[in-house]
C-alpha cells in the first residue's frame, strides 16, 4: 500500500502564493530493484527523514506568513498497484470545489470529475481502460495534490472517475489523523537552492545521490556491488556519470608494526589485524595505503582512480577547465568544500558534502613512520605515476575550500577511494 509523506517546504515565493507540490518517487535498478528505504537529508540545515522505498515523497511549499495546514488536503489510493478499479480517498479540511483528473504517462487527460464537497473524507472509484502507469491529480481552490498509480489489469471499456460519498463522518479518523501525524512527524524544511542528499538502501547495498529538486521526478537509484576481498560492502555515490565509493577503502589483508608494511591503520602500532579493525580510527577512516598497495586493493570491477578520473570529477563539480592540469591548490568551484563531509574537520573546517562524496580527514602515514594530522587533512592516491617512485595525489585541508593536485612518494600512506569500472 502506497503512502504519502508530506515534507513542509519553506520556498521563496510571493507573500500570498503557495508553490506547486513536488512529488519524488524512487525506483531501484542494478543489483537490486526493490528500494527498502530512503533517508533524505537537507544539506542546508542537516534535517532528515527516513521513508520506506515504496512511498512518494511530496515536497510542499508555502510562503513565510501562510499556515500550510489551514489550506492542506491529503489523498490516498488503495490498492496500488490495482486491477481494473481502485479507490481514491481525499481528505479536505475546508469545503469547496474539487476537481479529480486522470492522465496517462505522456500527460493526456483520460477523464475528470468536479464536485463541491464539504470538509471531510471523500471516496472516488477510478477505473482504467488499459493497464499502465497513470497520474491522479486532485485540485482545490488552494492546493494541488498528485500521485502515481499502476493498473496491472483492466477489464472496462472506458476510463472513469465516480464519486462514492463521504468515507468517514469524523475528522479525527482515517486520512485526517494520518494528515496530522504526517505534518507533526515528517517535516523537512526546504528553500530554493537547497540540496537534498538521498541515501537509498536495498539489502546490503547503499547508493547515494544529491539533487536540487525543482520539479516532480522519479529518482532511479542504481544499486551496485562494491564488496572487497574481506567481504565488506561499501556505500557508493553517483556524481555526474561516475560512480565512486562514498567511504574510504578499509581492505586490510596484512598489518605490520614496522614501517616496512604496506597497510596502516591510523594510530595503531601492533601487528594483529582484528585488533586494528576494532579501533575507532579504522571504523571511521579505513586504511592508509602505500602507493603500490593502493593499486591492488580495490574490489573486483572497481579500480584506483587515475589522475584523469579525478579531473573529470573536479570538472563535474564546477572547477574551471584552466585549472584541471594545474599543480598545487585549485580553488575554482570550491571543489574541496563540495567533497568534504559536513562534520569531523578541525576548527569547523567542514564541507557542504553537496557531492555526496563525504571525504573524511583521515590523516596520513609518514614515509619514515608515524601517523599525522587526523581531523585536519586527507590525501587520496591516484593510479597515475609521476616518475619511477612518485604518483599523483589529491589533498583536502580543513582551512581550504579547494583541492590540491601534486605528487607524493609511493612509500607514504594515504587513503583510497575506488571508482567503478566503465
Amino acid at each position: 500500500m502506497k503512502q504519502i509523506i508530506f515534507l513542509a517546504v519553506l520556498a521563496i515565493a510571493s507573500i500570498s502564493g503557495i508553490t506547486q507540490n513536488i512529488e519524488i518517487t524512487f525506483t531501484g535498478k542494478g543489483e537490486a530493484t526493490v528500494v527498502d528505504s530512503v533517508t533524505a537529508t537537507n544539506l542546508a540545515n542537516n534535517e532528515s527523514i527516513t521513508v520506506p522505498g515504496n512511498v512518494s515523497l511530496i515536497l510542499t511549499g508555502m510562503t513565510g506568513v501562510i499556515d500550510l495546514v489551514q489550506s492542506q488536503m491529503q489523498i490516498h489510493f488503495f490498492p496500488n498497484p490495482f486491477n481494473n478499479v481502485g479507490q481514491l480517498t481525499v481528505y479536505l479540511n475546508h469545503q469547496g470545489y474539487v476537481e479529480v483528473s486522470l492522465r496517462n504517462i505522456i500527460g493526456q487527460l483520460m477523464c475528470s470529475q468536479s464536485k463541491h464537497l464539504p470538509s471531510d473524507e471523500h471516496s472516488f472509484n477510478i477505473s482504467i481502460q488499459e493497464p499502465g502507469i497513470y497520474f491522479v491529480n486532485v485540485a482545490s481552490s488552494s492546493r494541488n495534490e498528485g500521485l502515481k498509480i499502476i493498473c496491472t489489469e483492466a477489464a472496462g471499456s472506458t476510463s472513469y472517475i465516480e464519486y462514492i460519498g463521504i468515507a468517514h463522518n469524523t475528522l479525527d479518523t482515517g486520512l485526517a489523523s494520518q494528515f496530522k501525524a504526517a505534518n507533526s512527524q515528517f517535516t523537512l524544511k526546504y528553500k530554493q537552492g537547497d540540496y537534498i542528499h538521498y541515501k537509498g538502501h536495498s539489502g546490503k547495498f547503499t547508493t547515494i545521490i544529491t539533487d536540487s529538486v525543482i520539479e516532480s521526478k522519479a529518482i532511479e537509484l542504481e544499486f551496485i556491488n562494491c564488496t572487497d576481498n574481506d567481504g565488506r560492502t561499501y556505500e557508493v555515490v553517483k556524481i555526474d556519470e561516475q560512480i565512486w565509493m562514498a567511504e574510504n577503502l578499509a581492505y586490510l589483508p596484512t598489518i605490520d608494526s614496522a614501517n616496512r608494511g604496506a597497510y596502516f591503520v591510523y594510530g595503531y602500532n601492533g601487528a594483529i589485524i582484528e585488533e586494528a579493525k576494532a579501533t575507532d580510527n579504522y571504523k571511521t577512516y579505513g586504511v592508509l595505503y602505500k602507493g603500490r598497495s593502493s593499486t591492488i586493493s580495490c574490489p573486483n570491477d572497481w579500480h584506483l582512480p587515475s589522475d584523469e578520473d579525478w579531473i573529470q570529477l573536479e570538472s563535474s563539480l564546477g572547477m574551471n577547465e584552466s585549472d584541471h592540469n594545474s599543480e598545487g591548490w585549485r580553488i575554482s568551484g570550491n571543489v574541496g568544500r563540495k567533497l568534504k563531509s559536513r562534520d569531523g574537520w578541525k576548527n569547523g573546517g567542514n564541507g557542504s558534502n553537496s557531492s555526496g562524496f563525504n571525504a573524511l580527514p583521515g590523516g596520513y602515514h609518514f614515509l619514515y613512520g608515524g601517523d599525522f594530522d587526523v581531523g585536519a587533512v586527507t590525501y587520496y592516491w591516484t593510479s597515475t605515476p609521476k616518475g619511477s617512485s612518485y604518483s599523483w595525489k589529491r589533498l583536502l585541508y580543513y582551512s581550504n575550500p579547494g583541492i590540491d593536485r601534486s605528487d607524493a612518494d609511493n612509500y607514504l600512506g594515504f587513503s583510497v577511494r575506488c571508482i567503478k569500472d566503465e
